[in-house]
């Protein structure tokens, strides 16, 4: 099959649509797909192109089965966009404008920049190419004109894949704000997705609103974000309790977990499927936890702790320690210690951890509210990692808490081992994006086996995958998240309890190999149509 994705984030990015899309793309090609990536070069989430990309010119990489073939204008010591060993991957990167500042106008500004330089790249492949398939991931919404009369000029089905409703967030959050400008923006999207061939996403509430936008549901299909549950997995359990999981933290499946009203709404056939109760959707785990060789049951090898590359390879890193200690008789608890000495985060504390986007959909001020409102508990300690668009307003937040820590974003590589620096993962959302977006974070923080402090509202998505696996309290109330936090802070079997229903729902209903193969059938549905 061959297929054509024109999409605003892909790989390196190694977080957040880019890091799925780029997943997507390279599980196509190992299954002898061929495709084509009309994109931009990388520059999420710091907000900044990367140095050995420009905005300013149109770049071609190219990878085939042989593996490492490239154009000669492709830089060798940049890390491909696929890691195809099949199939081929032909990634087009059109000129795009960063703002070093972002504000609404110059968001719409910077999306409009790639919308404008893609379209000759994209119509030229469409006629060229000739794909069975043409797809477009929202954001950017800009990109579904485009996509919709590539697909026509060349008789391919068209699919919208829905990762955000950015439009609908960005008025809700007040990025954008102009009542009549939103009436005329919403009609134009909607019109626009009704007259694509598919329309997926990723929760069964997003799947609702596509529905609810007037797209017919017999077009709508689930396609969930995944995690790679062997790349992502607990290292050791936070705490030193490792006994079973009690009941009342038990794992049920997605639909029962789902209790909003989007299982009243979509019809039985599709909630069945956004459900993950297909037999494509569950893991070959067999409800094991698939802690392996690096569980807990493993010992406490500092060893059994570190990514794959290795303990020596590691050690030898400019930005890791040179000598690490022997750790064989150390506790479960001063094993993580361990771990947290290579990202310099102190040792003896219950770290509550975000890892993400630094934006204004996360909401990260509730987590510098509650950092000043348990100031007092020497116990606690604030680890917040990434960057973006709202950082040096954070760090400035920050600055006189002396219990909060800040991090660069971290390579992929080491991303495990410091999900894993956690005793409880945070998860802060402001009110009206919880079911506008679905955070791609959550995925993680749910495999690597933490329990969550997630602020969302009764029924939508993401209160109904964390509850049961950590604690949901309502948007921007910075004294409930508090609560919240210190509550797990003190409770260390609550943590387990927790820690364990989290990882063994990610095992169950977000694996990468089920889902992935899932939406190569329904693609092949889609085409046969």
């Amino acid at each position: 099959m061959k297929i054509l994705l024109h999409g605003l984030n892909y790989a390196p990015e190694e977080i957040g649509i880019g890091k799925y899309s780029g997943e997507m793309v390279a599980a196509l090609a190992e299954a002898g797909h061929e495709v084509v990536v009309v994109t931009t070069p990388p520059y999420y989430p710091q907000w900044a192109i990367l140095p050995e990309f420009s905005g300013l010119a149109y770049r071609k990489e190219r990878q085939v089965a042989s593996g490492e073939q490239r154009e000669p204008d492709t830089s060798t010591d940049t890390r491909d966009s696929s890691l195809a060993t099949r199939g081929s991957v032909e990634v087009i990167r059109c000129p795009l404008w960063v703002p070093a500042k972002v504000s609404g106008l110059k968001r719409v500004v910077h999306l409009a920049s790639f919308g404008l330089s893609s379209i000759p790249v994209v119509l030229w492949k469409a006629l060229r190419f000739r794909p069975d398939v043409v797809m477009t991931v929202e954001p950017a919404a800009m990109c579904m004109p485009t996509t919709w009369i590539a697909s026509r000029l060349c008789g391919a089905k068209c699919w919208l894949h829905v990762q955000d409703f950015e439009i609908d967030a960005a008025f809700e959050l007040g990025i954008l704000k102009q009542p009549l400008l939103k009436r005329l923006v919403l009609a134009a999207e909607a019109f626009l997705m009704r007259r694509f061939d598919r329309v997926s996403s990723i929760s069964p509430n997003m799947l609702m609103k596509l529905v609810q936008k007037g797209v017919d549901e017999d077009r709508v299909v689930p396609f969930p974000n995944w995690v790679d549950c062997d790349a992502m997995q607990p290292l050791v359990w936070p705490g030193e309790a490792f006994g079973e999981p009690q009941a009342d933290a038990s794992t049920s499946d997605w639909q029962d977990a789902t209790t909003s009203t989007a299982a009243q709404e979509l019809s039985p056939a599709l909630m069945e499927r956004a459900s993950g109760r297909s037999s494509a959707g569950q893991s070959d785990a067999g409800g094991e936890t698939g802690l392996g060789q690096s569980g807990a049951g493993s010992g406490n090898r500092l060893a059994s702790l570190l990514p794959a590359r290795g303990i020596d390879e590691i050690a030898a890193s400019a930005a890791w320690p040179s000598e690490l200690e022997d750790t064989d008789s150390l506790s479960p608890r001063e094993a993580m210690d361990a771990l947290r000495a290579l990202f310099e985060i102190p040792a003896g504390k219950c770290v509550a951890l975000y890892a993400g986007n630094i934006g204004a959909k996360q909401g990260l001020e509730l987590i510098v509210e509650a950092a000043r409102r348990t100031g007092d508990d020497p116990r606690l300690h604030y680890v917040i990692c990434g960057t973006g668009a709202s950082f040096e307003t954070l760090a400035q937040a920050c600055d006189p808490l002396p219990n909060v820590q800040l991090l660069p974003v971290q390579p992929f590589d080491r991303f495990n081992a410091l999900m894993n620096c956690a005793d409880i993962h945070l998860l802060p959302q402001r009110a009206g994006a919880a079911d506008l977006v679905m955070p791609s974070k959550l995925t993680g923080m749910l495999a690597t086996g933490r329990p969550v402090v997630a602020c969302a509202s009764p029924g939508t998505q993401i209160a109904d995958v964390v509850e049961g696996r950590g604690i949901v309290v309502m948007p921007d109330d910075a004294e409930a998240f508090a609560d919240a936090i210190a509550r797990l802070t003190a409770d260390e079997g609550l943590r387990v309890r927790l820690a364990k229903a989290a990882r063994q729902y990610a095992v169950d209903f977000l694996s990468q190999e089920a889902i992935l193969k899932q939406f190569m059938l329904d693609l092949g549905e889609a085409r046969s149509e």
